[in-house]
This record gives C-alpha cells, structure tokens and sequence, in this order.
C-alpha cells in the first residue's frame, strides 16, 4: 500500500458511528468478535449469508463440505510478523497484505538496525512468537503488539487488482499461474471487466473449490489468493497461539491503525503513544510504491466501479467482511454493509447460527492454512 489510500471516495458514504445505526449491531459485533477474539462459528455463515446476497439458487447456499476449508482458511490466514527485543521490551508488527505491510516493514528494519536490538522476521504468527531467539520472558504487559489495517472492502478491491496484476505480468513473461491452469469462470471475461470482478467474487463466495480458486494454496508457499482474505486472520492467530497446549501464551492486540491515510507519520506516532523501547521514530524515510498501482491493465478501475454500482456483488462483499468490521471497529460501516447488516435474516442467521455453533472443519490449534 501507499503512504495515503483511497478509492476515489467510493466508500465515504459513511457514518461517524464505529458500527450501523441498527440497534441489533452491537449485540451482533459482539458475538461475532468479544475482544478483539473472531468467533469462528460465524465463517461458514457469513459466506452463506453473501451466497443469499448474491441471488444464488436455494440448493446453493448451504456450504458445500469441500468449500468450508476454503472458507476457514478465508479468515485463519496470516502471514507473521517483526519482531524487535531491546532493552527487555517486546515489540511485534503483524503483516497484513495490501495495508501497507512493504512499506512498514522497510522503514521498521532501518529504525531497527539503529537500535542495537534483535530483529526476527517470521512468515506465521505461531513462528514469530515461539522463535527462540525472541522468547518472551517478561510480563505480556511490556509486549506491545500492533498492526495497520483499512477498511476491509478497500483492502478487498485493492488485494483483487494485485492478484490480477500479478497474473498478467506472469502470463506476459511467459510464465503461467495455478490460476492460469484451472481457469476458473471469472479468468474466460476480458481483462479489466467489471463482469471479470463481479465473476471473482462470485466464484470466490459461491465455489471455491469447484471453481478451482484454491488450487495450489498450501501451507508449504503463499498463493496471490491469500491477498484477498479477512484482515482477522491476525486476531486468529493470536487467540489460536492463547488458547492452545503447547505454545507460548500471547499477548493481544495492542493498538492498530485503522487507515492508511498519513501513514508515513500515522504509524511512527502510533509506535510512540504505544511501544516502549524502540529507537527514535518520527517519519517514514522512503516510499514504497507497488507497481500495480499504475492499474495499466485497468483491473482496480473496474473493481471500484463494481462496487460503486452497490448491486448484488458489493453486498455480498459487504456479508463476507461482516467479521473485520466488527472485530476492527475503529472503521467505519459503509451505508451499504449497514444496511444489510440490518436485514432480519441476516441477524437472524447470525445469532441462530453462533448460537447453536458451527461445527469447523480444521483442529482450531492447527495451521489454520488450506491443505
């Protein structure tokens, strides 16, 4: 991501309220994500719930058993972290793709080789927190954990033009992409299409599996499919490393930054009301652009307009982030997800569904990551 993110102002029909306007939300983000912990009973649901959004036949919205470990692995996923020991402060940056994760971690690397402490880079969460040459032997209250996210819908298109962006400059280089082989329904449109994003989401909530969209995901390699998962895949890993025999303990979430914008001076002033013991930080030194900003193959323009058309598709988008709105709730509900948010069957299916518990498909202890 870059040091200021919009979409054009798409998504600013919002209210100054942390939640809906819907006297149910409260009771529901609750259930949904108490403390910052995700409830899993609510993942299975919340894809049915943007299958019904969607309009597809009755016969195909309960969840298929080959797609709910699709669905698990939508809103398990991580990708670690830094971490920084000095001085007996712990501090840890857990990485979220496309919410300014390759910016963050090259500004922190400079700070931290002024430091003096040590710093260790972990793909998992689980990985970060058992290394052994950054164990914890303080109090978790001198452990400062933190992240950057955005809002989940922006991080969503953002993460679809990467996937894309990705996959062309692939094919154009004369490589090929497990994407490419399995050719799902959305990859036969044109590029750069709305019918091309509208059909993703579609293949992505309604059929993961049969349509291929997970093929080549394991735990051995990230795939570019990972971009577009749930932002509290974090808050998973922590609770999963908390309430598991064997591990570490892990401290929570400490703070986060719930935007992008100013990030360059965001961040450092968040690390500094926040952390102790981390060297002088005052501003991002260097910017780091990715190259599928520059959208030249027009595929974040067609996404944009996608949801800006607020049909079928931006509502089921809105149903599968129902989680990262609750658990992050320092951003703002778009009109649009507040308004079905408010829909009786939704909150219905909500509350009947945790209520009576979804049973998951993965040991909650395990990798979390699609087998």
């Amino acid at each position: 991501g870059g040091l200021s993110t919009s979409i054009d102002n798409i998504n600013r029909k919002k209210t100054k309220a942390s939640a809906s306007s819907d006297p149910h939300w409260p009771l529901i983000k609750h259930m949904m994500c108490s403390n910052k912990t995700p409830n899993p009973n609510v993942w299975q649901t919340l894809f049915e719930l943007a299958r019904i959004e969607l309009g597809l036949p009755d016969d195909r919205i309960a969840a298929h058993p080959s797609d709910l470990i699709a669905f698990d692995s939508f809103y398990k996923f991580n990708y670690g972290g830094l971490g920084y020991v000095s001085y007996q402060h712990y501090f840890y940056y857990l990485t979220i793709f496309k919410a300014g994760n390759d910016q963050i971690r090259h500004n922190l690397n400079d700070i931290f080789k002024s430091g003096g402490g040590y710093v260790e880079d972990r793909n998992a969460i689980s990985d970060l927190f058992s290394s052994s040459a950054i164990q914890k032997t303080e109090p978790v209250d001198k452990v400062c954990v933190v992240t950057v996210v955005r809002d989940p819908i922006e991080h969503f298109l953002s993460a679809y033009n990467e996937i894309e962006y990705r996959k062309e400059e692939k094919k154009r280089g004369g490589q090929t992409t497990l994407l490419d082989e399995t050719l799902p329904p959305y990859a036969r449109h044109e590029n750069g299409t709305i019918a091309r994003f509208e059909q993703f989401v579609t293949d992505l909530i309604g059929g993961p599996r049969s349509a291929g969209m997970f093929d080549g995901y394991t735990k051995w390699g990230v795939q570019e499919i990972t971009h577009v998962f749930s932002m509290t895949g974090i808050l998973w890993g922590l609770k999963r490393l908390q309430g598991c025999p064997g591990k570490d303990v892990a401290p929570n979430l400490t703070s986060y930054l719930p935007s992008l914008t100013n990030l360059d001076t965001e961040f450092p002033k968040l690390l500094n009301e926040t952390c102790s013991g981390l060297p002088p930080f005052e501003s991002f030194k260097e910017r780091i652009v990715h190259a599928s900003q520059s959208d030249k193959f027009n595929f974040y323009s067609a996404a944009k307009q996608a949801w800006k058309h607020q049909g079928n598709v931006s509502r089921a988008l809105c149903a599968i982030h129902a989680l990262d709105y609750a658990c992050f709730d320092d951003i703002p509900v778009p009109t649009l997800c507040q308004e079905v948010y408010s829909k009786p069957h939704f909150q219905h299916k909500v509350l009947h569904d945790m209520r009576i518990g979804k049973q998951m498909t993965l040991d909650p202890c395990g990798k979390g990551n699609f087998p």
